[in-house]
């Protein structure tokens, strides 16, 4: 090329810049695919990046035949495991001589689910003299996942607090409770929930005086013991996928003293009072292939029966 030609060339350019650039490709319209995914639960972060997919629980309804029977004796193997017992925003929504106080933070997580103190409201008092607090809570899978479910006034009684949590995928099983005697706390409590994490919906809760000494989840069943001093202790064995009750059985303490106890016991003393008379009802779990449930000073044990 003539270096006068070059000149021209150069002026044309500068006299519309963009004519001598090529021109970018016309954006790229969003694909159905990922607009699907986002109608369904998995919303966009703020980054951009979708939320991790979420598949519901089945919560179909199944008959279950009854799980336990009471004894020493072993009726079939089955694997060692603990139960679920926590206690969380005890201060924001229990009863207490001096009045609620305020945790440290309202935000936690256990077993992969975020739990939200959304609300601590007055009250009054309970059938003791007591003020506090009527709480709302809010779960949520930590992950970001699914979405948000919220349990009001309407589920929450005053005075109750999370006693315990459990989860299996997007399904959470939780108990709420107060810690005295059902007489105290007109309102009711010590119940069970259970919520989808995924559908963000609450599918069954359990009558009061069902739960107020952790959960334990063995498939299909939930395990809940109830009892508090001077009131009769028993076991629930609810249906997970419905709430209803498989099982309700007594709980009277055939070993003495638990393991809790032991460092505290000296042979030939008696632990709890006969019967159901004392004692509270707490800490679910396998050993030996049996179910043990402690009272205050011993335990109470039942066989796991042949399928």
């Amino acid at each position: 090329m003539k270096l006068g030609g070059a000149a021209s060339l150069l002026g044309a350019c500068l006299a519309g810049l963009t004519a001598c650039h090529e021109q970018p490709p016309p954006m790229a319209s969003p694909r159905a695919p990922e607009k699907a995914a986002a109608m369904v639960g998995e919303p966009a972060a703020a980054s951009g990046v979708l939320a991790p997919a979420c598949t519901a629980a089945n919560w179909d309804a199944r008959a279950l035949p009854p799980l336990l029977a009471a004894g020493k004796e072993p009726q079939r193997a089955e694997p060692e495991r603990g139960g679920a017992s926590q206690l969380l925003f005890d201060a924001d929504c229990s009863d207490s001589p001096n009045g609620p106080s305020q945790s440290s933070s309202a935000t936690t997580t256990v077993d992969g689910v975020e739990v939200r103190l959304t609300r601590a409201a007055a009250a009054g008092t309970t059938g003791r003299g007591w003020s506090g607090n009527q709480c709302s809570f809010e779960l949520r899978a930590a992950d970001g996942s699914g979405a948000p479910v919220v349990l009001g006034p309407d589920l929450v009684p005053p005075f109750n607090p999370i006693t315990a949590l459990v989860r299996s995928g997007s399904a959470v099983w939780l108990s709420v409770g107060f810690n005295g005697y059902a007489r105290e706390f007109p309102a009711g409590g010590n119940r069970v929930i259970a919520a989808d994490l995924c559908s963000g919906r609450v599918v069954w809760s359990s009558a009061n005086a069902t739960s107020n000494g952790g959960l334990l989840l063995l498939g299909d069943y939930l395990i809940s013991p109830y009892g508090f001093t001077s009131e009769p202790r028993f076991v629930y064995v609810l249906n997970s996928h419905t709430g209803s009750v498989v099982q309700k059985l007594p709980i009277v303490e055939n070993v003495c003293p638990s393991e809790s106890w032991r460092p505290h016991w000296h042979p030939g003393e008696r632990c709890d009072a006969p019967g159901q008379r004392v004692g509270a009802a707490t800490n679910p779990r396998i050993s030996g292939n049996l179910l043990y449930i402690d009272t205050n000073t011993g335990s109470s044990t039942f066989a796991f029966r042949e399928p």
